[in-house]
C-alpha cells in the first residue's frame, strides 16, 4: 500500500495544513475569510467523496504501490472523480478571488491548506479502515 494512504502520512498532512493555514492567517491584512470558507465547505464535499471512493474498491487501494497508481484508482470511481474534480475547482475559484483582489495570494494559500486540512480529518476514517484491513 502506498504510504499516501497511512495513517501517519495523513496525520503530517494534516498537520503541516494547520501549520500553514495558521501561518497565513497571522500575516499581517485583513483575515482571508473567503478563502477559509471556501476552502473548508469544498474540503469537506472532497473528503467525503474520497472516503466513499476507499470504501468502494479498498482491495484496489490496498495494492497500489505508488501516488499513479493511487491516483489511478481514485479515478476509477465516481466519487474519487468528483473528490479531484473538487480540488481543481478549488484552485480555479481561488486563483479567480486572488486575481479580483479579494484575497491576498497568502490568503489563497491558506484557503487550499485549510482544504487540504479538512479534506483528510474527514477522510480519516477511510484510511484507517483501509489500512487495518490490510
Amino acid at each position: 500500500m502506498h504510504t499516501s494512504l497511512t495513517l501517519r502520512t495523513n496525520l503530517i498532512s494534516i498537520g503541516a495544513a494547520v501549520l500553514v493555514a495558521t501561518g497565513t492567517a497571522v500575516l499581517p491584512g485583513p483575515f482571508p475569510k473567503l478563502a477559509w470558507i471556501l476552502g473548508a465547505t469544498l474540503g469537506v464535499i472532497a473528503g467525503v467523496t474520497q472516503a466513499s471512493a476507499l470504501r468502494e474498491v479498498p482491495e484496489q487501494f490496498a495494492t497500489a504501490d505508488t501516488a499513479v497508481e493511487v491516483r489511478r484508482v481514485l479515478m476509477s470511481t465516481r466519487s474519487g472523480q468528483i473528490a479531484v474534480l473538487t480540488q481543481w475547482v478549488l484552485l480555479a475559484v481561488l486563483l479567480a478571488v486572488t486575481l479580483s483582489g479579494a484575497v491576498a495570494i497568502a490568503g489563497a494559500l491558506g484557503g487550499y491548506a485549510v482544504f487540504v486540512g479538512v479534506r483528510d480529518v474527514v477522510a480519516l476514517k477511510a484510511v484507517v479502515d483501509l489500512s487495518s484491513s490490510t
